[in-house]
């Protein structure tokens, strides 16, 4: 689906209103630590429906008396809104996008603030959630409390499609946002099938009736099974009769097998009650029988043989292993060992070319490439069915340079300094390199937008916020300077303190 953020923002507590313009395609975010980059992908989580109010405390935290963010949602828009720590949320519909004079205390009507559930349901029906029953099959609810539902598919589970926190976005143990919770995992990965456009409710009806259907076949199959169980032991027990009448008076009762006597029997016992009762005393059938019983009870008394042997030889066995663990306790334990680098055998020369080929690795490993490769190309899909996906493409990727020149120490106000953050680092000698993979990161991040709107007609969003400034990306028509697009916070941050509390 066609979607993106136009607007995040705030009003303060003297009701002046603060917020950052977006658009289609890459837009960053640039200044130094702690001037409210990282606040952003907050505030939008929040606004976005998230229970707990996760946004840094600090400027923004101390002067926000309500939080916002406008989204572009394929041919209208949607305005979502939240107080602090507040368990309402605030929706409205608008059919163009809103003049930033409107955003005002008193746009934010009382009467558009939802609770919570309600708030999810609703937004969730404007990217095209119609489902409110997921069950495969209705016989899960009987383990549920109160025979409920399956959770029904929310808009929260989208954001783990969407943010790229800064303490995950090249975090080599987690991927995806919410993860950590099992539930919302397993939510989020069952539910993908529909935000993707794959199934309707119609498809969750269906298969509820077809694991009913099965359900009852499986119950058809069981009591065929248990007649079929019970004409068996009734023809061993006929056979059996059959047989003994036979060895008894040496001759047969009726010429029919028992299958034949239980697919008629009323025929079959009217034929039997007319039967006389006829002894052959000359018959060998008793004399047989014997020989049969004898017979087996020869065998069986060889098969007691035969086990009474085996038993000997595994007590022997016991008795052996006991001796062997006797025997290994009383050999002494060795204290410690010494490990040695690998030498060759004959000139003793010590060979370190695996671990140089290990440190190699290590280095070639990097996950960030790994989050963003994933996350784009999930983007690039969600772009490629077009109103069959129910997700917009909106990326957060925060601190993405960090890999290559951590955040945390840039406390420079002027601007990126990258030799001045190396020599911190004590690794002046890869300034080139990395300045030269941090350049090539955004440059990729332009072309992936630009690629995927070609290919697609629908260009995703990717919102970065990071300290790295003033790059070279070498890209026709596009230079790190229109990414920025005026969002550069290094003097001052998303809130201008001077204005807030003069």
């Amino acid at each position: 689906m066609k979607g993106y953020l136009k607007y995040i923002g705030l009003i303060d507590k003297r009701q002046r209103l603060h917020f950052v313009e977006f658009n289609t395609g890459v837009n960053v975010i640039t200044g130094k630590s702690s001037t409210g980059k990282s606040a952003m992908i907050e505030i939008f989580d929040y606004c976005f429906g998230n229970s707990d109010y996760t946004v840094p405390e600090g400027v923004i935290t101390d002067n926000a008396d309500l939080y916002f963010i406008v989204l572009s949602v394929r041919d209208y828009f949607l305005v979502l809104g939240r107080t602090p720590k507040n368990k309402k949320a605030f929706l409205k519909y608008e059919s163009s996008v809103p003049r930033l004079d409107e955003l005002n205390t008193d746009y934010f009507d009382d009467q558009y603030f939802l609770p919570m559930a309600d708030f999810r349901v609703a937004l969730g029906r404007y990217f095209g959630i119609d489902i409110d029953d997921t069950d495969l099959d209705l016989s899960d609810r009987n383990f549920r409390k109160n025979n409920a539902k399956a959770p029904r598919p929310s808009v929260r589970n989208f954001t783990s499609y969407l943010l790229q926190h800064q303490n995950l976005i090249a975090n080599k143990h987690s991927l995806f946002y919410r993860f950590d919770e099992k539930e919302k995992r397993e939510q989020t990965i069952d539910q993908f099938k529909i935000f993707a456009g794959f199934v309707s409710q119609d498809y969750f009806i269906k298969k509820q009736q077809l694991n009913e259907l099965n359900r009852e076949l499986k119950a058809l199959e069981n009591r065929k099974q248990a007649i079929e169980e019970i004409d068996k032991e009734k023809e061993a027990k006929i056979s059996e009769y059959l047989r003994e009448y036979h060895i008894l008076t040496g001759n047969k009762l009726v010429e029919e097998n028992a299958e034949s006597i239980l697919s008629d029997p009323f025929n079959m016992l009217d034929k039997i009650q007319a039967k006389k009762v006829i002894t052959d005393y000359d018959s060998s059938e008793l004399q047989i029988e014997l020989y049969d019983i004898e017979k087996r009870q020869a065998l069986k008394l060889a098969q007691k043989r035969e086990k009474e042997f085996k038993l000997r030889e595994i007590d022997t066995n016991i008795q052996y292993a006991e001796r062997h663990k006797e025997s290994i306790s009383a050999v002494s334990t060795i204290d410690e060992a010494q490990i040695h680098i690998s030498e060759c055998p004959f000139c003793k020369q010590k060979n370190e070319s695996l671990f140089d080929e290990a440190n190699q690795l290590e280095e070639a490993v990097n996950w960030l490439y790994c989050h963003i490769s994933l996350f784009t190309a999930i983007h690039k899909y969600f772009c490629s069915i077009g109103e069959q996906s129910l997700i917009p493409p909106i990326l957060f990727l925060d601190q993405p340079s960090q890999v290559y020149f951590p955040a945390s120490i840039d406390n420079n106000k002027e601007k990126f300094d990258p030799k001045e953050l190396k020599e911190k680092e004590g690794k002046i000698e890869k300034l080139d390199e990395d300045l030269s993979s941090v350049s090539n990161l955004f440059k990729q991040l332009v072309l992936f937008c630009k690629t995927t709107s070609k290919e697609t007609g629908i260009t995703p969003q990717i919102i970065i916020t990071d300290h790295a400034d003033n790059l070279e990306l070498d890209v026709d028509g596009v230079d790190f300077e229109s990414l920025v697009n005026g969002r550069r916070w290094r003097e001052h941050g998303f809130i201008v303190f001077d204005e807030v509390t003069s």
